[in-house]
């Protein structure tokens, strides 16, 4: 309480782990705790764990290879399709249904944002007034305060990810699942 802050960590997981269940089993059930993590596949035919969070817009540029920038000299067919979340995807209020360790492990849940707050005005305006909630429960997740992280990623990222589709020259073969790119092409109005 109070108007204080809190540090805490940025990834927290309290969860109990299954040897009946599969070491990738254990690893993910793990990882649902980890905003954006990936365990995808290598060249090399071995797992590869990506946890990256930038968090500035230099930490993100740092995170592309050399070899990874992409723009209408690399695109082979000038056509990219570009898909944005469907209004049944897209969420502007999120609420997360955790254990709570500060009640004894009591189910309890968060929301982000807040009913009447600035952000989930601005966004039910951007939604032309449609509520698009949604309830999610993560195992792991024990405290409010990454109920809360984890209830405000899940409403950013569904209002702004978005899937890109495009054909590129022999330049793009050393791209790997979880790898960053940066794609600027005038044709398809995309700016670095």
């Amino acid at each position: 309480g109070g108007d204080g802050t809190r540090a805490i960590p940025l990834y927290e997981c309290n969860v109990t782990l299954s040897p009946e269940e599969t070491i990738r089993d254990n690893i993910e059930t793990i990882m649902n705790t980890m905003a954006n993590a990936e365990l995808t596949w290598s060249s090399e035919g071995k797992y590869k764990l990506q946890v990256e969070y930038p968090t500035t817009l230099a930490e993100q540029n740092a995170l592309v290879d050399a070899q990874h920038y992409f723009t209408d000299d690399d695109i082979v067919r000038d056509k990219i399709d570009i898909n944005w979340p469907s209004a049944s995807d897209r969420y502007n209020q999120v609420s997360v249904t955790f254990l709570n360790e500060h009640e004894d492990f009591k189910s309890d849940s968060i929301t982000w944002q807040s009913t009447g707050s600035t952000a989930h005005t601005t966004f039910l305006t951007e939604d032309n007034n449609q509520p698009f909630s949604g309830t999610v429960s993560v195992a792991g997740i024990t405290d409010p305060y990454h109920a809360k992280a984890t209830a405000e990623q899940l409403v950013r990222e569904a209002r702004s990810a978005r899937s890109i589709s495009l054909t590129v020259t022999k330049k793009g073969l050393s791209i790997e699942p979880g790898d960053f790119i940066n794609i600027t092409s005038v044709n398809a109005n995309i700016d670095d």
